[in-house]
């Protein structure tokens, strides 16, 4: 004799029409979130950008104690030297960028790179920005990335970067970040005169080798690098994120979809 199989019974719990909008209220954010992830990433580069924008911006307003304020913030982001910096207001044009020894005869600390730092500009020579110049590029680097992710994504799938040419775009700025390090701690300063570029560059105006103000051989290599490095980190890694978050956000449509559904039940 066949035992009839009882009905299964349903061990889903029952949700309130209020917890329910609250569920779906979440699953539309998640939904929305994933699928345009990209707009909060390059967004996030963007704020840093305009933050590094606005706080020489506060300081020539009057409104020291917020421009002070995000001096610190983004002092966790880079080393802030005047000498490797922008500054904006100056008496020179809208953007200015100063040697050591113009800074620290404004007032600057040259005893170490502490003190140096320290130094965000004076009305007569204008407010530096929050970052570095080698900051601006790489930073502006990965938001033109994001730019050029997205152009590029309304044609199709975009594939990585390959890692050889990853490698050729992030090694440049190691070098130049690490050679700076060395020879400012061991007190070798090959870094300092840059003789060894001479037989690349030839004979020009000491300054050019010597110098950090614009058009000298050291700015033109943090300008450089800095963009290669943003270009090429974001261009390997977006696509990367965008495999991960498009699978993501078809599966929290589905499941969107069935939760409005059991809501519109309710």
């Amino acid at each position: 004799m066949e035992w009839e199989q009882p009905e299964r019974l349903s061990t889903e719990p029952k949700l309130s029409p209020a917890a329910g909008a609250f569920v779906v209220g979440m699953q539309r954010a998640a939904a929305f979130i994933s699928r345009h992830w990209l707009l909060f990433i390059n967004g996030f580069f963007g704020l840093l950008l305009f933050g590094a924008l606005l706080a020489p911006t506060l300081m020539q307003a009057g409104l020291q104690g917020p421009g002070r304020a995000l001096y610190t913030v983004y002092s966790f982001t880079c080393h802030q030297l005047p000498e490797r910096s922008f500054f904006l207001y100056g008496p020179e044009g809208p953007i200015t960028t100063y040697g050591q020894q113009e800074v620290v005869a404004d007032g600057a600390d040259p005893t170490n790179p502490l003190t140096l730092r320290q130094y965000i500009g004076s009305e007569e020579m204008g407010w530096k920005l929050g970052f570095s110049d080698r900051m601006v590029t790489m930073y502006g680097g990965a938001f033109l990335a994001g730019i050029v992710y997205w152009l590029l994504s309304r044609r199709g799938r975009v594939k990585p970067v390959p890692v050889w040419l990853l490698l050729l775009m992030l090694i440049p700025m190691s070098l130049d970040g690490t050679s700076h390090l060395i020879s400012e701690v061991t007190g070798w300063g090959f870094r300092e005169t840059n003789s060894w570029a001479m037989p690349l560059f030839g004979a020009r105006n000491p300054e050019f080798y010597t110098g950090t103000t614009v058009g000298t051989l050291n700015w033109s290599l943090r300008m450089v690098t800095g963009l290669l490095f943003g270009l090429g980190m974001m261009l390997f890694a977006y696509p990367l994120i965008g495999f991960g978050f498009d699978d993501l956000a078809d599966e929290a449509e589905r499941s969107l979809a069935r939760n409005e559904a059991k809501l519109a039940g309710l």
